[in-house]
């Protein structure tokens, strides 16, 4: 699978700010949507051009590009409550358009991703790291995978079996997180290491005083470290197969076609009927959630109306308009999802699975839950130092540049060599001027041998977040 560079620039054009900014100051639809739109550095000229090409695609009727901009204008200045009415598939174009739940839009929790916190709370993985690995595209059809599944599909393997590692965990957990000392110490004799190398390999003490005499400083320490941490991940990669050409198929399944919830109406009906309620019945629980949360009301008989009118529009083509308000009336009185009210899935109360909304293994899930709870409930199957290797896993998912080199060298995702005029390394195409370099042919880097360019750029990058963090600690 060929990735392009358009594709590579979208997967990781979020900054930091992004998966690590809370919202909890921001409880209105307008404010929350302005700000999600800054995140993701886009225009409201940028978000009606992506309304209009999506309503486009669905068939829907479609508005001139400026009359769209005015239109989102007047969302983002809806900072005051819900009661503005909104089609609800101009509401599921939000949602795709900037990769979060409904309950994030209404206000309902304050990451993007509605079980951020619960699955940052069981894993010991930051919210920011949960919310980058949600956010990365997990649907996998096999043949017609899109570039950037493919990529996070080997960015998530390569994580997996980085984690899957204790050996190769412990010297990445310690490289990046054992701080106790200042890097920049004139103090040869608290910061170096001496190496003796006895005369002539023997043991005996004249030969060891006699010996060569290496020591090491604290950046020849760092590079023993990154050569061994190197080493580690070499082995690694011979021991895994992550494989870019036949990805598991793990897309959702489409909405099922023998169930009679295709649209609002009948969704509304369809759940109305399993629970055995009349619409009376939903009438009074409507009424009675306007009390509780302060909503003017309007007699029995208006909302009766009101809801009779909803389960009437059983078009499924014809766009159905709602106020936002009245969607979380509705979610809040059916204890339904919004996903199911909007059409996005046909289970009533869909829980996505954690491993899903990570993309990780289960046995690597499994692991970090593991860990997480040794910190609390002593495990002696656990390594004392669980906490550094979450804290390290921590920084490690913060680096793009360094996720993207782990995931080039330890799986197949293809690159392309440009070798100029580079007299070092010869791994195509061979000029062949003498029975030496013919006997050379074939025989040098092969395509995993080849991979080994990423390894300088890793360990460049993990020193500089050991420094970096080093820096946190000081500040």
């Amino acid at each position: 699978m060929t990735l392009t560079c358009d594709e590579l620039k979208e997967l990781w054009s979020k900054s930091d700010e992004y998966f690590q900014f809370s919202f909890y100051e921001y409880k209105s639809f307008g404010s929350r949507l302005k700000k999600i739109r800054e995140l993701n550095n886009l225009t409201q000229r940028d978000v009606a051009l992506s309304l209009y090409n999506a309503r486009k695609s669905l068939q829907l009727p479609i508005s001139t590009t400026d009359s769209l901009i005015k239109m989102f204008g007047k969302w983002e200045c809806n900072t005051t409550d819900f009661s503005t009415v909104f089609s609800m598939d101009n509401l599921r174009i939000l949602k795709r358009l900037f990769n979060v739940d409904y309950d994030f839009l209404f206000c309902e929790c304050d990451t993007p991703h509605r079980y951020s916190a619960d699955i940052s709370k069981e894993t010991g993985l930051s919210i920011k790291s949960v919310e980058k690995l949600s956010a990365m595209n997990k649907e996998y059809d096999g043949v017609n995978t899109s570039g950037d599944a493919c990529y996070s599909y080997a960015l998530l393997s390569s994580l997996d079996a980085l984690i899957s590692d204790d050996d190769l965990l412990c010297y990445l957990s310690y490289f990046l997180t054992n701080l106790f000392y200042e890097e920049d110490s004139d103090d040869e004799e608290f910061n170096t290491i001496s190496i003796l190398k006895p005369a002539n390999g023997s043991v005996d003490e004249d030969s060891i005083l006699d010996g060569e005499s290496i020591i090491l400083d604290v950046q020849k320490q760092l590079s023993v470290f990154t050569t061994t941490i190197a080493t580690k991940l070499c082995k690694l990669r011979e021991s895994i197969n992550i494989s870019t050409s036949d990805i598991p198929v793990i897309k959702k399944s489409p909405l099922g076609q023998d169930m009679m919830c295709d649209s609002f109406g009948n969704r509304l009906r369809f759940f109305r009927r399993i629970k055995g309620l009349t619409q009376s019945d939903i009438a009074d629980l409507l009424a009675d959630y306007r009390k509780q949360h302060n909503i003017p009301t309007s007699d029995k008989k208006s909302i009766l109306r009101t809801y009779q009118n909803w389960e009437r529009k059983n078009d499924s083509v014809k766009e159905v308009r709602i106020s936002l308000q009245d969607l979380k009336m509705l979610q809040s009185c059916l204890n339904c999802s919004f996903d199911y009210l909007l059409g996005d899935t046909n289970e009533i109360n869909s829980l996505p699975s954690p491993i899903h909304v990570l993309g990780l293994s289960e046995d690597t899930y499994v692991k970090l839950s593991k860990y997480t709870k040794s910190m609390f409930i002593f495990d002696e199957s656990v390594p004392a130092y669980a906490s550094r290797i979450i804290a390290a896993l921590d920084l490690i998912i913060s680096d793009n540049d360094l996720l993207s080199n782990l995931t080039y060298f330890l799986s197949d995702l293809p690159f392309y060599t440009r070798l100029n005029f580079c007299s070092v390394l010869k791994p195509i195409s061979f000029e062949l001027n003498s029975p030496a370099d013919l006997a050379y042919d074939g025989e040098l880097f092969n395509d995993k041998e080849m991979r080994n360019v990423f390894l300088p750029e890793i360990c460049n990058r993990l020193l500089s977040l050991r420094k970096k963090n080093h820096n946190n600690m000081l500040v």
